[in-house]
């Protein structure tokens, strides 16, 4: 199993955080490029040679990015589903090797 939470903030909004979090957290643990999808890409592309074949790979989202994390799992081999946190909203993506 891999379980992570990758960073997932768009460049663009590194800006509009809170500034206790903008101030203070190492920016590389919050940023993951452009579109906030760039740890995403690797994970897919790569966790698969790290897991045993039923091995899962469980990973954080920001708000939103949920289709965008899906359709790349798809595109990569994985069967994924999102659970959602405790306001109903999707925030990770749970994935296997199809």
């Amino acid at each position: 199993m891999i379980l992570c939470n990758p960073p997932y903030i768009p460049q663009y909004e590194i800006a509009t955080l809170q500034p206790e979090v903008r101030d203070y957290e190492p920016r590389q643990a919050l940023e993951a490029g452009a579109d906030g999808l760039a740890f995403y890409r690797r994970l897919l592309s790569q966790a698969g040679t790290f897991l045993n074949q039923d091995g899962l790979l469980l990973m954080e989202i920001g708000y939103g990015q949920q289709d965008a994390v899906l359709r790349m799992a798809h595109e990569n081999g994985w069967k994924a589903s999102t659970i959602p946190d405790l306001a109903g909203i999707a925030r990770v993506v749970a994935a296997q090797r199809v």
